[in-house]
């Protein structure tokens, strides 16, 4: 997500290709190289990203959201986050 230009865009088209019911998941932790992530990115702490990821499959149409802690903060330094978001059933 720290590299896309247009992520509402990228996660429309995806919605749009998805089967109804289909999962799409973005994971992510705080690791990015800050000269190629976009501003908003390098701006927000490790809540920040998570609810920045949360809001760009809202916006393209995903019917249900989960956010998940795939790797705790508290076992590592590099924790990494899931959102997964499920387009609408048929």
């Amino acid at each position: 997500m720290q590299d896309l230009q247009q992520p509402a865009t990228v996660l429309s088209e995806i919605a749009r290709v998805l089967r109804p019911g289909a999962p799409m998941v973005i994971g992510f932790s705080n690791r990015c190289f800050p000269t190629k992530a976009v501003a908003i990115w390098n701006a927000l702490d490790g809540a920040g990203h998570a609810h920045r990821v949360g809001v760009y499959p809202r916006r393209a149409g995903f019917a249900r959201l989960e956010g998940r802690i795939l790797k705790p903060e508290a076992r590592s330094s590099d924790p990494m986050k899931a959102v997964i978001g499920w387009t609408a059933a048929p």
